[in-house]
């Protein structure tokens, strides 16, 4: 009898033992596939990421390819060649500048003080859909100013102008009609620029300025 007892005892242990362990098991499995689902969903969220870098990383290479083709046809100007990578030539580049700019370097640029932003020039407030006169001042033997629109890193060209056209006619002054068709924003520059003596010349708004929806 107490030896049967004790065989059931035993058959008992042993059995809430391996209720305990398939409990164990089963939690564990549990916390498995939980983790399984979070590391797929990772893995899909950083898919995602690299399709939207692959996206950005697209056009950056073209402006970076085209600023490279710009940067060796200022050097060629100078009657350099550079058979570098971007950065070696846009450094070369630079050096040009500060060796034939009578002003100061910035940005690969070289800034004259006989040629500058006007307005917009920083602190305006402009109404979305109106026209707005941009005016700079330029050397009176500069023929042509590109004139560009930047709202944080993104910078669209209005347009290519006559550096002497305004409505009197005084020569070292220039203007270009615009439309601010663009969209609201608070942190908007003009830029100007243009290819004088074989060099690139730049200005840019002293400050940024918006473009809000005057309608209401």
């Amino acid at each position: 009898m107490n030896k049967n007892l004790g065989i059931i005892g035993c058959l008992v242990l042993v059995f809430i033992a391996s209720v305990g362990y398939s409990i164990y098991l089963y939690q564990q499995t549990r916390t498995l596939n939980a983790d399984k689902k979070t590391l797929s969903n990772q893995v899909m969220a950083l898919a995602e990421e690299k399709v939207q870098l692959a996206g950005q990383i697209a056009p950056l290479t073209a402006q970076i390819q085209e600023a490279d083709v710009k940067v060796k046809e200022y050097l060629a100007t100078q009657g350099r060649q550079c058979e570098g990578s971007f950065v070696e030539c846009l450094n070369a580049a630079i050096a040009s500048q500060k060796q034939t700019c009578p002003g100061t370097v910035k940005n690969g640029a070289c800034i004259l003080s006989n040629f500058r932003l006007i307005s917009p020039n920083g602190g305006e407030q402009l109404c979305l859909g109106e026209e707005y006169e941009i005016k700079w001042k330029n050397p009176t033997d500069m023929k042509f100013v590109n004139v560009f629109i930047r709202e944080g890193n993104t910078t669209r060209k209005i347009g290519t102008y006559p550096a002497n056209f305004n409505e009197t006619g005084e020569k070292g002054y220039g203007s270009a009609i615009w439309k601010a068709n663009t969209k609201e924003g608070y942190i908007y520059e003009v830029i100007v620029n243009s290819d004088y003596n074989a060099r690139l010349v730049s200005d840019t708004s002293d400050d940024v300025f918006s473009i809000v929806n005057c309608q209401g």
